[in-house]
């Protein structure tokens, strides 16, 4: 099995069934150094506008489960910014990305819940997503 392939397998295996009816968009963050959930990791949702530019569409919030509301996460792109340098930098690491980004389209299709998991090591991230099917 390639390293790759197994990253899939451990970012699958971490979002399987994380549907969560309250919040639309679940961030989820593995620590492959370490071996087990990242703690503490600064998160900002951003919603592109429609000149292109980023919008801050929530403040950052240390409760992953709490980054939007359903009212707020309508139809659009966008970007999750994990401040990746901050926390290899607390555990006495020098990592070589500042910043993790994950850009993708909501709710194209329809309301969807969004589950969100990134793997990271102070070299390199991976990221994976389970959508669920559209909803009411």
């Amino acid at each position: 099995m390639t390293y790759l392939s197994y990253n899939v397998k451990i970012l699958s295996s971490y979002l399987k069934d994380s549907s969560d009816s309250k919040h639309p968009l679940v961030v989820k963050i593995l620590d492959s150094v370490r071996g087990s959930p990242a703690p503490n990791v600064p998160v900002k949702l951003y919603k592109a506008a429609a000149d292109g530019s980023w919008e801050l569409q929530t403040n950052e919030n240390g409760e992953l489960r709490e980054l939007t509301t359903k009212e707020q996460f309508v139809t659009g792109i966008y970007k999750i910014e994990l401040d990746t340098a901050s926390y290899w930098k607390k555990l006495g690491l020098n990592p070589f990305h500042q910043h993790a980004d994950v850009v993708f389209t909501a709710n194209d299709a329809g309301y969807r819940h969004y589950s969100i998991a990134t793997l990271l090591s102070p070299f390199s991230y991976s990221t994976t997503a389970v959508v669920s099917e559209p909803v009411e």
